[in-house]
């Protein structure tokens, strides 16, 4: 007993002294701390607790800057990558300053088991009790660790996990945290862009399944990766369910397929589909702006349909009168309305934006969209086929995998146990009705409808559901991982709202976007490559707009040689809102159809969703409509 004290006083004395003396002790102490990969002879139950000898506990997850006044939901995860379960009881983790003895814990295989500061803080914004606390017993049920709580410094610390023996079994350094012998290279540091507070440190996870890649002690095994612009620079925030969502959803099978495009069809199709509901509609959407849309939802809740709305309640410029006016009829038609926004209090919100536009009808149909519920993208029909919109495309299909999936992601965002979940509040000013209802839109005229007849297919073909922000830069059943099978005479085609051209990395230095980067790859094995970018908001003199992006991707494809071009279009009047790409790769045929634009936000912070076909037929038809806006452009 004496022996194992001196050593926890010897280690908290080495942690309070500066870089150097610290550095020069850690040598002389080496033979009996570094091992930082124990044996199995220091597990004593290894026998008996998993059938992996070469495995071993590591620290997967923390937050150090948390959500709540005063940070009582801080907390650390441990991950077991064998098949388990392995206990830890009598384990200890410390900060370098204190530490903390676990209590009888036995960790799952490859599942994050969280210990927090106050159980009961942690519960309010992860959305699920922690397996421990250590600052206190704010909930009975929950185990407490004991000793010295933990306090994980904002500006930096270093998290230490050790066996019962006191070997160092794990380690992590993050901030301005001192160098340790069990850490190489720099430190941890939050993603830039976004915020810190509340941002959650975890490791990477490898593609395709619920494991972690493997640990080398450096920032690389972290997906807060500077480096690694696809599988790093990855926020992540408290009330994700990332390792449910992880892996895309795919299945293969007969499916039925409608597509349509926008602003062509008008609003009598989509309202149409919502119509033809008759038990349950879920809706999640950023904008909710048409009053047929609206209408059609309103008549299916009269029927007796159970009707469920969830809207981005700060959508950039706030909602607009008509959206507060529609959700107010929702509201008082019975239709159970959430607007999704930052937590009262704290202004955290677990997405940065609510991004998506979507619909589950009867649980077996899901309708997807590029665009918003708005007249802007499905003017009334009563308009007639002159009216200008916003370019997108949306569909209808009946895949079982990805209906299920998208019905998971809507109960996970909805659960109004979240805190950014709120129920609809007529008395909210920024909320509820404006004042007065306002002015009816007026058609703006100027473009002649083209493709006023969906395409209806029904094929044998695989369907894949990404969303973001767990899996839309996923390579293994993920849109990337097609575009990485082309090579020479295959063809990319790409519509989008901007496809930005680096993210932010640290300080200021930037990193190329992955999606550009598998473009150029694609390119130069061969490949055709064409990018046709909005030029209705588009802001020419900005650096990072689409203008400055065509101009630096055509003058690089030219010094380079490849079959690359960049345009800017304004097909229908109002917008190229559009998220599509089309990959012909062999004799394969791929279409994407989702919400996600190019940038960092939407494909890392943002709820969003999408979809991958292998259809032919729709294929054909969204190059089409590619072909048809390529053409048209002046830009």
């Amino acid at each position: 007993m004496k022996r194992e004290e001196g050593k926890r006083t010897l280690f908290k004395q080495i942690n309070r002294l500066n870089v150097v003396v610290f550095t020069f002790l850690s040598v002389l102490v080496f033979g009996s701390l570094a091992a930082v990969r124990p044996s199995p002879q220091f597990f004593p139950y290894v026998a008996q607790a998993h059938t992996d000898p070469a495995a071993r506990p590591l620290i997967a997850a923390f937050v150090a800057d948390g959500v709540l006044a005063h940070e009582p939901d801080e907390a650390f995860a441990l991950w077991y990558p064998g098949t388990g379960p392995y206990p830890v009881s009598g384990w200890q983790v410390s900060d370098g300053r204190h530490i903390i003895q676990l209590p009888s814990l036995l960790l799952p295989g490859r599942t994050e088991i969280w210990c927090a500061r106050e159980a009961q803080a942690f519960q309010r914004v992860h959305g699920f009790l922690p397996a421990c606390e250590y600052a206190g017993d704010t909930l009975t049920q929950v185990p407490n660790a004991h000793g010295d709580p933990l306090r994980l410094p904002n500006h930096g610390a270093s998290l230490l996990l050790l066996d019962k023996r006191g070997h160092v079994v794990d380690a992590v350094r993050y901030g301005d945290a001192a160098p340790i012998p069990f850490w190489k290279g720099p430190a941890l540091q939050p993603v830039p862009r976004f915020s810190p507070h509340g941002q959650v440190f975890y490791r990477k996870r490898q593609e395709g399944a619920h494991m972690l890649v493997a640990d080398s002690d450096r920032a690389e095994d972290w997906a807060q990766d500077p480096t690694d612009p696809r599988e790093g620079l990855r926020p992540r925030y408290p009330g994700w369910a990332l390792d449910a969502f992880w892996v895309p959803a795919v299945s293969t099978g007969m499916t039925q397929v409608e597509v349509a495009i926008t602003p062509d069809t008008g609003s009598r199709l989509l309202a149409g589909w919502i119509r033809e509901a008759r038990s349950t509609v879920l809706l999640a959407v950023y904008s909710l702006r048409s009053p047929e849309v609206v209408q059609a939802l309103i008549d299916r809740a009269r029927a007796g349909v159970q009707v469920h709305v969830l809207v981005e309640s700060r959508p950039v410029g706030g909602l607009e009168p008509l959206e507060r006016a529609l959700l107010h009829d929702l509201y008082q038609a019975g239709v159970q309305v959430h607007v999704w926004g930052p937590e009262p209090g704290t202004g955290f919100r677990r997405y940065r934006y609510l991004h998506a536009k979507y619909m589950v009808i009867d649980g077996r149909v899901l309708v997807l969209s590029t665009e918003n519920f708005t007249t802007d993208a499905f003017p009334p029909n009563a308009w007639g086929t002159m009216s200008a919109g916003r370019r997108g495309v949306y569909l209808r299909l009946d895949a079982r995998g990805a209906v299920a999936r998208a019905q998971a992601l809507f109960a996970h965002d909805a659960d109004p146990r979240y805190p950014d979940v709120e129920a609809y509040d007529p008395a909210d000013p920024l909320i509820g009705p404006p004042p007065t209802l306002p002015d009816p839109p007026f058609p703006s005229l100027g473009y002649r409808w083209v493709f006023t007849r969906p395409l209806q297919v029904r094929e044998f073909m695989t369907v894949t559901l990404v969303s973001a922000p767990e899996n839309a830069l996923a390579t293994r059943g993920g849109l990337l991982g097609v575009v990485d099978r082309v090579g020479a005479g295959d063809e990319v085609l790409v519509m989008g709202l901007y496809e930005r051209l680096y993210f932010a990395g640290p300080g200021r230095t930037r990193v190329l976007n992955p999606r550009w980067e598998a473009l150029f790859r694609a390119a130069r094995r061969g490949a055709r490559v064409r990018v046709l970018l909005d030029a209705y908001f588009d802001d020419p003199e900005s650096a990072e707009g689409n203008h400055a992006v065509a101009r630096q991707v055509n003058a690089w494809a030219q010094e380079a040689g490849w079959d690359v071009k960049v345009r800017l279009a304004n097909p229908a009047g109002l917008g190229l809102h559009a998220k599509v790409w089309l990959v012909r790769s062999g004799s394969a045929r791929w279409s994407f159809v989702g919400s996600m634009n190019g940038s960092a936000t939407s494909l890392k912070a943002n709820r969003e969703m999408g979809l991958l076909l292998s259809s032919e037929a729709v294929h054909r038809f969204l190059r089409d409509l590619f072909w048809h806006d390529w053409t048209s452009s002046a830009h």
